[in-house]
């Protein structure tokens, strides 16, 4: 009986625990609810703050990394390479979207070059011309070409390298543009 007598009062214990359990989360809910409400607000500025932070410290190891200074033919071919499309339909009505490749480059000058692309599965070249720093480059595109029979056909601008000795870049295995021969 006294063993009865204490299991009863344990349960009514638990019983106890479980209701102020119960109520207790109850209450905290609502209060995580506040706080999952106003939290998207304060993460969104925390998130911007270290955006911020972040975009700076590559702006300063940009800036340690890469000094101002003349652009180089590597220099060129590496911005060309990555902004093909936007420099082809600056000149043309090509569609931007598709798949755009480099075949080659050939600089007549430091300043100046003819750059074969493939767009999707057609060919074209454009001539550019290419001045200012790592800071501040300006590419002046010239003119455009497609293929012809044996030559490129100009199609809009001027060719004012016509004639001139051309040095050619190609991709190397590592994907590096090396020279590969002058005309």
């Amino acid at each position: 009986m006294k063993k009865n007598i204490i299991l009863n009062l344990l349960l009514i214990v638990i019983i106890i625990c479980a209701g102020l359990a119960v109520y207790l989360l109850l209450k905290s809910g609502v209060q995580v609810g506040k706080w999952k409400e106003e939290m998207p607000q304060k993460e969104m500025e925390v998130k911007k703050e270290a955006t911020e932070e972040i975009e700076e410290k590559i702006e300063e190891e940009t800036e340690k990394e890469i000094p101002e200074r003349p652009l180089t033919r590597q220099d060129i071919m590496s911005y060309i390479a990555s902004h093909i499309s936007d420099l082809v339909t600056q000149i043309s009505l090509e569609d931007p979207s598709g798949d755009w490749k480099i075949e080659r480059f050939g600089f007549t000058t430091d300043e100046d070059v003819y750059v074969e692309y493939r767009h999707n599965e057609n060919l074209g070249q454009i001539l550019v011309h290419c001045t200012g720093t790592t800071y501040d480059a300006r590419m002046d595109i010239k003119a455009l070409f497609e293929p012809g029979a044996n030559m490129w056909n100009l199609v809009k601008g001027e060719d004012t390298q016509f004639g001139k000795k051309i040095e050619f870049y190609e991709q190397d295995e590592q994907g590096n543009w090396v020279s590969i021969h002058k005309y």
